[in-house]
């Protein structure tokens, strides 16, 4: 199947916030933005295209930060986001204070810090000036030809940096072994009863992987 990775445009913008939810979800219904803020996925859903059309520059909600695979039709097949980490105003505060203006109607004072501080249980820091990955998805008829792994490649051998993070639920053992395969090795992980169970999580482990280069 011949395919091309190419920047997002605003045509794609449905496709990766189905990118967002699914990466997320990894076959429950939890989505840490939806429970963190007491929204449904309709107003979530409503609330990124938003900030993707305004073009906020909020880490990583931006075109600027997204790549897709697309078919000769240009129809979408894979999507990620892809970004430097900045060194002050990390992308999870961004996308959190982002998430609290917008629903600020309904997050009282007391509410911003219990959500902050639930925030903070699911979240590993990610490494200023790492080049980050998230949100990878691709449509399961899809799966399995090597488009995420060529995706991937095809940005850190283009990128001018040697330093490259991703963070990946450990029940999410098929992306962990695309991860390792390309060079990824776990720097971190947080584990912590009852974040499924209180819907944080689609997992109670996340681990954090950094990959230095192709040598």
């Amino acid at each position: 199947m011949k395919y091309k990775i190419r920047k997002a445009e605003i045509k794609d913008i449905p496709f990766l916030i189905q990118s967002v939810f699914q990466s997320e979800k990894i076959g429950t219904d939890i989505i840490s933005y939806c429970t963190l803020f007491d929204i449904p996925e309709n107003t979530l859903s409503e609330q990124l295209n938003e900030a993707f059309i305004e073009d906020f520059q909020i880490l990583p909600w931006s075109l600027t930060h997204w790549y897709v695979s697309v078919n000769e039709r240009d129809t979408p097949l894979a999507a990620l986001a892809y970004w430097r980490e900045p060194e002050i105003s990390n992308s999870e505060i961004q996308k959190f204070q982002y998430l609290s203006f917008i629903n600020k109607n309904k997050v009282t004072q007391p509410d911003f810090m219990n959500r902050y501080d639930q925030l903070k249980q699911i979240a590993i820091n990610r490494e200023p000036n790492h080049y980050q990955f998230d949100f990878l998805f691709t449509e399961d008829e899809y799966r399995g030809q090597g488009i995420m792994f060529n995706m991937m490649n095809v940005l850190i051998n283009e990128s001018s940096t040697s330093n490259f993070q991703i963070q990946v639920l450990e029940s999410n053992s098929k992306a962990k072994k695309l991860y390792e395969r390309i060079g990824f090795v776990e720097n971190k992980r947080i584990t912590l009863s009852g974040l499924k169970e209180k819907k944080l999580l689609a997992d109670n482990t996340k681990i954090n992987m950094i990959f230095y280069g192709k040598k």
